[in-house]
């Protein structure tokens, strides 16, 4: 069951980043709710729907390892295999529509530190990426 990202956003207020041992993605499914936002299980990875989706839309994917991994390059050889196929699912997913991904690779402005993937439908231009970048400051014009 699908719920507002206002929801989301008051609970992190108080909890800025999900450890490992409160983890939310770790043993997931933990309850009913749950296994209804499963879209597919694979040997090493986990794809939903997002329990609190940006932009309310039901489409909000997340794809994360099993097992509990921080980063990227604390992946193994059978994980990074693995997420070949949660690739090729979500391409067929969105088949004939605009999507892109992201994750945060880094701790700060990430609410779990579990790693994750977003996959979001529509279009992000060089533009979108230059307006994030100059809010953080990174961009200098």
């Amino acid at each position: 069951m699908q719920k507002n990202r206002e929801a989301w956003d008051n609970f992190t207020k108080n909890n800025p980043i999900i450890w490992k041992e409160n983890c939310i993605l770790c043993d997931y499914p933990k309850n009913k709710d749950d296994k209804e936002l499963v879209l597919k299980n694979f040997d090493y990875w986990i794809v939903i729907y997002n329990k609190y989706p940006y932009w309310w839309t039901k489409d909000h994917l997340l794809a994360f390892p099993k097992r509990h991994i921080e980063l990227t390059k604390d992946l193994n050889n059978e994980e990074l295999k693995d997420l070949k196929n949660v690739n090729t699912f979500i391409n067929d997913y969105f088949k004939n529509k605009d999507y892109f991904s992201f994750l945060r690779e880094t701790y700060s402005g990430r609410s779990i530190a579990h790693l994750h993937y977003h996959y979001l439908p529509g279009k992000i231009f060089s533009e979108d990426i230059t307006n994030i970048l100059k809010k953080q400051k990174i961009w200098e014009t």
